[in-house]
């Protein structure tokens, strides 16, 4: 693997990292005023994703993953939470729309 690209005291590898951790905090803040809790812990199995407890929405993050992961761990976590929404949503319209046997 090549060494990392860098001019003078600028290292790109380093400038991306930023860029990712920046996109992190940005989404996390967008994701937490939509309603989520955000934990970011040592997950055993690796397995992030989204609960709900009651009226509260969770998102699980790992620690242990590098930002550029963790940022495609929430953005799963949070598709996977829209679909279920549209499923539920379609769910309890159909429901709705059937007339009680």
């Amino acid at each position: 693997m090549n060494a990392p690209l860098s001019l003078g005291r600028v290292n790109f590898d380093d400038h991306q990292q930023d860029n990712v951790v920046e996109r992190l905090r940005k989404r996390l803040r967008e994701v937490r005023q939509d309603g989520f809790d955000v934990r970011i812990e040592r997950l055993e199995d690796g397995a992030a994703g989204w609960c709900q407890i009651g009226v509260k929405r969770m998102i699980f993050l790992d620690v242990s993953q590098t930002a550029r992961e963790q940022l495609a761990q929430l953005d799963d976590a949070v598709a996977n939470y829209a679909e279920y929404e549209k499923v539920s949503a379609a769910a309890a319209n159909d429901q709705v729309a059937r007339p009680a046997a």
